[in-house]
């Protein structure tokens, strides 16, 4: 599966966005499941598409990230040498 452009994961989050806010809508008119359930049915979809986008990130961007991550700068220089030791 190929890489997930910028604009392809904005149109997944608008989407995302307009679906949640259908469904919010439409909750207490129609719906026989509580907000909470529904609430958590949409967290659930939304972090799998996190997930799934995260993912699909080339590996040195999602290294870069890990290292950024880090909040101790040795640490960070340790990972740093294991990286290029890796490579």
């Amino acid at each position: 599966m190929g890489e997930m452009s910028r604009s392809q994961a904005n149109e997944i989050h608008m989407w995302l966005r307009s679906v949640w806010r259908e469904v919010m809508g439409r909750i207490e008119k129609e719906s026989q499941y509580t907000k909470d359930e529904i609430k958590d049915v949409m967290a659930h979809l939304y972090f799998k598409m996190k997930e799934t986008m995260a993912a699909q990130q080339p590996v040195d961007v999602r290294i870069l990230k890990y290292l950024l991550s880090m909040e101790d700068p040795l640490e960070r220089r340790e990972k740093l040498g294991e990286v290029r030791v890796g490579v």
